[in-house]
Formats: structure tokens, sequence, C-alpha cells
């Protein structure tokens, strides 16, 4: 029954519709060093963000960037509070960016905390793809800050994993890389209709984390009693972790078979370098006792489950990128 709920949840993160308020586009200022919320409206929708810049820094040489896309149920405000990206930033000197899911406090009251994404591949989905919205959040942080734009990487969590996944495929060009924690590539409805995010048009250097153990998005296909994507009972097939890698590993032209680390709690799979964008590799992270958490995030009130600390993703993410200092 967990595992069904979980994915309900889940896939209820990228179906269902909310109508968001709309607005005049304004931003919000502050310092360096502090969270600010800043706004764009797209296609009629008023969308808004959190920015960090990194403590010390002047605003004039070019750092990188980071996008964290929250999961579903969770914010913006989460984001940067649990995975340590803000952190992260101030160590190492680049701009973090939180985005905000459909919700929130734009949207009217009946659906204020409703925060999730719409990757915008499934049938139900027929509200503003928040792809265009991801993309044109991109061009006005690029746009008003000095950040490298050959340096842009994106992560997410649970659903917001998926919208990663979806915006990586579609515009594999704006990403240096990517970082996925508990995610899937797409789900069938047992009757051989799939519902899966397109075949990535370019290489994308990708590292993924997913708990064994997790029962809200399982490490393995699991076929679950629910709504299928059109609306009539049926059954949800959320295509499993190797399923999902596999795909990038074919897009970023990784031959062979992976070199596998195991240790005590984690086991390491590294596939490449591939024949894409600067010999893009794909890095499979399993959590043997890992739950569906972030890992090494903060242990914050009102979750019922806690993190596992067994690897710290953050951190990984930022390593398999290439960016962190000795």
């Amino acid at each position: 029954m967990k595992i069904v709920c979980g994915i309900l949840v889940v896939l209820a993160g990228m179906a269902v519709m909310l109508k968001v308020m709309g607005g005049a586009e304004t931003q919000a200022t502050s310092g360096p060093g502090e969270l600010r919320r800043e706004y764009v409206k797209v296609a009629g929708e008023m969308r808004s963000w959190l920015v960090h810049e990194p403590k010390g820094w002047d605003g004039k040489n070019a750092v990188p960037l980071v996008v964290c896309l929250h999961g579903a149920t969770d914010n913006a405000t989460y984001a940067a509070a649990a995975y340590g990206w803000v952190e992260k930033a101030d160590k190492e000197g680049f701009v973090a960016v939180f985005p905000e899911g459909r919700g929130g406090e734009l949207a009217g009251e009946a659906d204020r905390g409703k925060h999730y994404w719409n990757p915008g591949y499934m049938e139900v989905a027929r509200e503003t793809d928040d792809v265009k919205v991801l993309v044109r959040m991109l061009e006005k942080v690029e746009g008003r800050y000095a950040v490298d734009r050959k340096r842009v990487y994106v992560c997410g969590h649970s659903n917001g994993a998926v919208m990663a996944y979806m915006l990586a495929a579609r515009y594999p060009e704006k990403l240096a890389g990517l970082g996925i924690v508990a995610g899937t590539m797409g789900v069938e409805d047992g009757k051989g209709k799939r519902w899966v995010i397109p075949e990535p048009k370019g290489a994308v250097p990708l590292i993924v984390f997913h708990g064994k153990e997790d029962l809200n998005l399982p490490y393995e296909r699991v076929v679950a009693a629910s709504q299928s994507a059109e609306g009539a009972g049926g059954v949800t097939q959320t295509l499993g972790v190797k399923e999902s890698v596999g795909m990038w590993v074919k897009a970023n032209g990784c031959e062979g078979e992976a070199v596998v680390i195991k240790e005590e709690e984690v086991i390491r799979e590294t596939y490449g370098p591939g024949k894409g964008k600067e010999g893009a590799r794909v890095e499979l992270v399993t959590v043997v006792h890992g739950n569906h958490m972030w890992p090494g995030a903060k242990a914050m009130e009102g979750k019922s489950q806690k993190p596992s600390k067994a690897v710290d993703a953050t951190g990984e993410m930022w390593r398999f990128w290439g960016q962190a200092k000795e």
C-alpha cells in the first residue's frame, strides 16, 4: 500500500492541473549571500524562483550556475534549506537558483501549497509546459547575473528530477551537467502505452542517486493500481532506475559495461566516457538502504522519512560535474 500511495503522489505531481494567478513581471532584489525571490510571466502565468549569490562575490567575474528543482509537495524554500546548495555555493563560488513549482504563493487559495512540476509529456498535462518556464527563467538569470553559460548545471528530486530529465532531454545544449535524485524517465499504463520523456537530443553528463528501499518511486519497475494518464482506471508502471539510466547511456554514446565499485552502503556504476559532449559520462549511485529522501540532506521537520547519510548527493554532484576545488 505504501508503494502504491507513493507512486500516486509522484504521478500526481506530474499530471494534476492547477491555475496560477497572473500579474505584472517584477524582480525583488537584495545583497549577496542572501536568498531573494524573483518573478517572470510565462504564457500569462506568474512564476518565481529563489536566488542565492555566493558570499564575497563581486558580481562581475563569471561563475557557474546551479539550478535545483524541488519535489512534489515541497517548495523552493525547502530545497534551499534542506539540500545544502546554499552552503556549497558559498564555499565553491557559484550562483544557486531554486525555482518554484506550480502552486505556491502565486496560486489561488484552494491550490496554495500544492507545489509540483509539469514536465509536459503526459496527455492530461494541458497547462503551460514547465520546460518553457525554466528556459525563460534561465534567460532571465543569465541576463541579470554574471554566470558562465558553459557551466550551467541542473538537478532535481522526485517530480523535480522528472522535470530536470525533460529539460535536459529537450535542451541539452543549455546544460553542462545533470543531477537526479529519485527520478524516472516515464511511466506505462500496463497495456503497452508509454508516457516517456522523449529521446534526448544530445549528450549531458549525468549522475543519478536512488535508494533501493524507496517506496515512493521504487528502484525496480513496479506495477500499481491507479488512475491511468488518460483518467481511466488501470495500472501504472514507473520505469525502473536502470531503464531510465540506460536511455542516457545511449544518448551520451557510452559503450561497454559499467565500472562497478561496491562500498558498504553504496554501489557506484560508471559508464563512459561517451562520444557525446566532452566525453559525457553517466554515473549511477545506488544507496543500498536509501529511501525517497535526498541523500545527505538535512532532516527537516514534518518529514516522515530521514535522509540517508551514506552519501552526500550535493557534494557528489559537484564533484561529478568537475567543479569541486582541490
